[in-house]
Protein backbone atom coordinates (compact mmCIF):
# COMPACT_ATOMS: atom_id res chain seq x y z
CA UNK A 1 0.00 0.00 0.00
CA UNK A 2 1.21 3.55 -0.67
CA UNK A 3 2.86 5.27 2.29
CA UNK A 4 1.39 8.39 3.90
CA UNK A 5 4.05 10.43 2.12
CA UNK A 6 3.13 8.86 -1.24
CA UNK A 7 -0.53 9.69 -0.71
CA UNK A 8 0.20 13.28 0.36
CA UNK A 9 2.56 13.95 -2.55
CA UNK A 10 0.18 12.39 -5.07
CA UNK A 11 -2.81 14.40 -3.81
CA UNK A 12 -0.85 17.66 -3.59
CA UNK A 13 0.53 17.34 -7.12
CA UNK A 14 -2.55 15.97 -8.89
CA UNK A 15 -5.53 17.37 -7.01
CA UNK A 16 -4.26 20.77 -5.89
CA UNK A 17 -3.10 22.43 -9.10
CA UNK A 18 -3.38 26.16 -8.54
CA UNK A 19 -4.14 25.61 -4.84
CA UNK A 20 -0.69 25.95 -3.33
CA UNK A 21 -1.83 26.67 0.24
CA UNK A 22 -3.99 23.55 0.30
CA UNK A 23 -1.18 21.50 -1.23
CA UNK A 24 1.33 22.75 1.35
CA UNK A 25 -1.05 21.93 4.22
CA UNK A 26 -1.35 18.37 2.94
CA UNK A 27 2.42 17.99 2.52
CA UNK A 28 3.02 19.33 6.03
CA UNK A 29 0.54 16.77 7.33
CA UNK A 30 2.74 14.10 5.78
CA UNK A 31 5.83 15.59 7.43
CA UNK A 32 4.22 15.44 10.86
CA UNK A 33 2.81 11.92 10.42
CA UNK A 34 4.26 9.32 12.82
CA UNK A 35 6.74 6.91 11.30
CA UNK A 36 7.60 9.03 8.24
CA UNK A 37 11.04 7.86 7.06
CA UNK A 38 14.01 10.12 6.36
CA UNK A 39 13.69 9.55 2.61
CA UNK A 40 9.96 10.27 2.67
CA UNK A 41 10.50 13.42 4.73
CA UNK A 42 13.06 14.62 2.20
CA UNK A 43 10.66 13.89 -0.65
CA UNK A 44 7.93 15.87 1.13
CA UNK A 45 10.28 18.84 1.59
CA UNK A 46 11.14 18.62 -2.12
CA UNK A 47 7.43 18.67 -3.01
CA UNK A 48 6.96 21.68 -0.70
CA UNK A 49 9.79 23.45 -2.51
CA UNK A 50 8.14 22.90 -5.88
CA UNK A 51 4.89 24.42 -4.58
CA UNK A 52 6.77 27.39 -3.12
CA UNK A 53 8.46 27.90 -6.50
CA UNK A 54 5.07 27.87 -8.23
CA UNK A 55 4.05 30.71 -5.90
CA UNK A 56 7.37 32.57 -6.43
CA UNK A 57 8.23 32.26 -2.72
CA UNK A 58 11.94 31.94 -3.34
CA UNK A 59 13.09 32.11 0.30
CA UNK A 60 10.67 29.32 1.21
CA UNK A 61 12.00 27.21 -1.68
CA UNK A 62 15.52 27.54 -0.33
CA UNK A 63 14.38 26.72 3.21
CA UNK A 64 12.61 23.55 2.04
CA UNK A 65 15.64 22.45 -0.01
CA UNK A 66 17.93 23.08 2.94
CA UNK A 67 15.69 20.86 5.09
CA UNK A 68 15.74 18.09 2.49
CA UNK A 69 19.51 18.24 2.08
CA UNK A 70 20.11 18.26 5.84
CA UNK A 71 18.05 15.09 6.24
CA UNK A 72 20.03 13.28 3.56
CA UNK A 73 23.51 14.43 4.53
CA UNK A 74 25.85 11.47 4.65
CA UNK A 75 23.45 9.03 2.98
CA UNK A 76 25.13 7.67 -0.16
CA UNK A 77 22.43 5.52 -1.71
CA UNK A 78 20.96 6.11 -5.19
CA UNK A 79 17.42 6.99 -3.95
CA UNK A 80 18.81 9.62 -1.59
CA UNK A 81 21.22 10.92 -4.21
CA UNK A 82 18.37 11.32 -6.71
CA UNK A 83 16.41 13.41 -4.22
CA UNK A 84 19.54 15.45 -3.44
CA UNK A 85 20.04 16.07 -7.16
CA UNK A 86 16.50 17.38 -7.60
CA UNK A 87 16.78 19.54 -4.48
CA UNK A 88 20.04 21.04 -5.76
CA UNK A 89 18.48 21.75 -9.16
CA UNK A 90 15.50 23.43 -7.50
CA UNK A 91 17.88 25.52 -5.38
CA UNK A 92 19.84 26.55 -8.48
CA UNK A 93 16.62 27.61 -10.25
CA UNK A 94 15.41 29.54 -7.20
CA UNK A 95 18.72 31.36 -6.73
CA UNK A 96 18.87 32.30 -10.41
CA UNK A 97 15.30 33.62 -10.26
CA UNK A 98 16.32 35.60 -7.18
CA UNK A 99 19.15 37.13 -9.22
CA UNK A 100 21.84 35.57 -7.04
CA UNK A 101 23.91 34.04 -9.83
CA UNK A 102 27.02 33.60 -7.68
CA UNK A 103 25.19 31.50 -5.09
CA UNK A 104 23.44 29.52 -7.83
CA UNK A 105 26.75 28.54 -9.37
CA UNK A 106 28.28 27.72 -5.98
CA UNK A 107 25.29 25.46 -5.25
CA UNK A 108 25.78 23.71 -8.61
CA UNK A 109 29.50 23.24 -8.06
CA UNK A 110 28.99 21.93 -4.50
CA UNK A 111 26.40 19.44 -5.73
CA UNK A 112 28.65 18.22 -8.52
CA UNK A 113 31.41 17.67 -5.97
CA UNK A 114 29.32 15.23 -3.91
CA UNK A 115 30.65 11.68 -3.98
CA UNK A 116 28.24 8.85 -4.69
CA UNK A 117 26.94 6.45 -7.29
CA UNK A 118 28.89 6.86 -10.55
CA UNK A 119 25.81 7.11 -12.76
CA UNK A 120 24.03 9.53 -10.45
CA UNK A 121 27.18 11.65 -10.20
CA UNK A 122 27.56 11.81 -13.99
CA UNK A 123 23.95 12.86 -14.48
CA UNK A 124 24.21 15.31 -11.60
CA UNK A 125 27.22 17.02 -13.17
CA UNK A 126 25.57 17.27 -16.57
CA UNK A 127 22.21 18.52 -15.33
CA UNK A 128 23.43 21.03 -12.78
CA UNK A 129 26.19 22.56 -14.83
CA UNK A 130 24.24 22.83 -18.08
CA UNK A 131 21.30 24.26 -16.14
CA UNK A 132 23.45 26.86 -14.44
CA UNK A 133 25.33 27.63 -17.63
CA UNK A 134 22.27 28.15 -19.82
CA UNK A 135 20.21 30.01 -17.22
CA UNK A 136 23.18 31.94 -15.88
CA UNK A 137 24.20 33.27 -19.29
CA UNK A 138 27.20 30.96 -19.69
CA UNK A 139 28.97 32.59 -16.74
CA UNK A 140 32.12 31.10 -15.22
CA UNK A 141 31.92 28.96 -12.08
CA UNK A 142 34.41 28.78 -9.24
CA UNK A 143 37.08 26.46 -10.63
CA UNK A 144 34.98 25.48 -13.63
CA UNK A 145 35.40 27.98 -16.44
CA UNK A 146 33.40 25.99 -18.96
CA UNK A 147 31.46 22.77 -19.23
CA UNK A 148 32.88 20.21 -21.62
CA UNK A 149 30.29 18.85 -24.03
CA UNK A 150 31.84 15.40 -23.51
CA UNK A 151 30.83 15.59 -19.82
CA UNK A 152 27.25 16.29 -20.78
CA UNK A 153 27.22 13.49 -23.34
CA UNK A 154 28.52 11.15 -20.62
CA UNK A 155 25.63 12.26 -18.45
CA UNK A 156 23.16 11.49 -21.25
CA UNK A 157 24.67 8.01 -21.63
CA UNK A 158 24.40 7.37 -17.88
CA UNK A 159 20.77 8.50 -17.87
CA UNK A 160 19.98 6.31 -20.89
CA UNK A 161 21.66 3.29 -19.27
CA UNK A 162 19.44 3.62 -16.22
CA UNK A 163 16.29 4.56 -18.17
CA UNK A 164 16.11 7.86 -16.29
CA UNK A 165 13.86 9.39 -18.94
CA UNK A 166 13.38 12.67 -17.12
CA UNK A 167 17.12 13.24 -16.85
CA UNK A 168 17.54 12.40 -20.54
CA UNK A 169 14.85 14.96 -21.36
CA UNK A 170 16.37 17.68 -19.19
CA UNK A 171 19.91 17.07 -20.41
CA UNK A 172 18.91 17.21 -24.06
CA UNK A 173 16.85 20.33 -23.42
CA UNK A 174 19.86 21.97 -21.75
CA UNK A 175 22.09 20.95 -24.66
CA UNK A 176 19.56 22.44 -27.08
CA UNK A 177 19.65 25.74 -25.22
CA UNK A 178 23.44 25.59 -25.17
CA UNK A 179 23.61 25.08 -28.94
CA UNK A 180 20.96 27.72 -29.55
CA UNK A 181 23.02 30.38 -27.77
CA UNK A 182 25.99 29.35 -29.94
CA UNK A 183 23.96 29.74 -33.14
CA UNK A 184 24.15 26.00 -33.97
CA UNK A 185 20.52 25.68 -35.03
CA UNK A 186 20.61 22.20 -36.56
CA UNK A 187 22.25 20.72 -33.48
CA UNK A 188 19.80 22.58 -31.23
CA UNK A 189 16.88 21.20 -33.20
CA UNK A 190 18.19 17.64 -32.81
CA UNK A 191 18.49 18.05 -29.05
CA UNK A 192 15.04 19.66 -28.78
CA UNK A 193 13.57 16.68 -30.64
CA UNK A 194 15.30 14.20 -28.33
CA UNK A 195 14.15 16.19 -25.29
CA UNK A 196 10.53 16.19 -26.46
CA UNK A 197 10.58 12.42 -27.06
CA UNK A 198 12.13 11.65 -23.67
CA UNK A 199 9.79 14.07 -21.89
CA UNK A 200 6.73 12.38 -23.42
CA UNK A 201 8.00 9.01 -22.15
CA UNK A 202 8.83 10.50 -18.74
CA UNK A 203 5.27 11.82 -18.55
CA UNK A 204 3.86 8.35 -19.17
CA UNK A 205 6.18 6.81 -16.58
CA UNK A 206 5.39 9.45 -13.93
CA UNK A 207 1.64 9.15 -14.52
CA UNK A 208 1.87 5.43 -13.75
CA UNK A 209 3.60 6.03 -10.39
CA UNK A 210 1.76 6.81 -7.17
CA UNK A 211 4.05 9.69 -6.17
CA UNK A 212 6.90 10.35 -8.62
CA UNK A 213 9.74 12.62 -7.50
CA UNK A 214 8.73 14.94 -10.36
CA UNK A 215 5.08 14.98 -11.44
CA UNK A 216 3.91 14.17 -14.95
CA UNK A 217 2.77 17.79 -15.40
CA UNK A 218 6.37 18.99 -15.30
CA UNK A 219 7.28 16.62 -18.12
CA UNK A 220 4.31 17.82 -20.18
CA UNK A 221 5.59 21.38 -19.81
CA UNK A 222 9.12 20.35 -20.80
CA UNK A 223 7.81 18.49 -23.86
CA UNK A 224 5.83 21.58 -24.90
CA UNK A 225 8.87 23.82 -24.43
CA UNK A 226 11.04 21.46 -26.50
CA UNK A 227 8.47 21.30 -29.30
CA UNK A 228 8.23 25.09 -29.25
CA UNK A 229 12.02 25.34 -29.54
CA UNK A 230 12.00 23.02 -32.55
CA UNK A 231 9.14 24.97 -34.11
CA UNK A 232 10.95 28.29 -33.69
CA UNK A 233 14.01 26.88 -35.45
CA UNK A 234 11.79 25.53 -38.24
CA UNK A 235 10.22 28.98 -38.65
CA UNK A 236 13.64 30.61 -38.78
CA UNK A 237 14.37 28.30 -41.72
CA UNK A 238 10.96 29.14 -43.25
CA UNK A 239 9.76 25.55 -42.83
CA UNK A 240 6.21 26.65 -42.12
CA UNK A 241 4.41 23.29 -42.45
CA UNK A 242 6.93 21.60 -40.14
CA UNK A 243 6.53 24.40 -37.59
CA UNK A 244 2.75 24.08 -37.68
CA UNK A 245 3.00 20.33 -37.20
CA UNK A 246 5.30 20.71 -34.22
CA UNK A 247 2.90 23.21 -32.66
CA UNK A 248 -0.06 20.94 -33.31
CA UNK A 249 -1.75 23.45 -35.62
Amino acid sequence: APSVADQCIAYASRQCKGKNDEALDILKTGLSAPGTSILDSARLHLACGEKHLDADNISDVLTSMSEAQSLLRGIQEPPAERILLQSSMLSVRALLLKGDDDSACKEAVAAVGRKGDRNVSAVSKGLLLTSAQVMGNRMAFDGLIDVAESDVQSAVEAADRNLWLGDTAQLNFSLAGWKLTSGELNAAKTYFSRAADAAAKAHQAAASETAPIISEFAWSELEADALLGSAQIAMSNELWEEAESLLGL
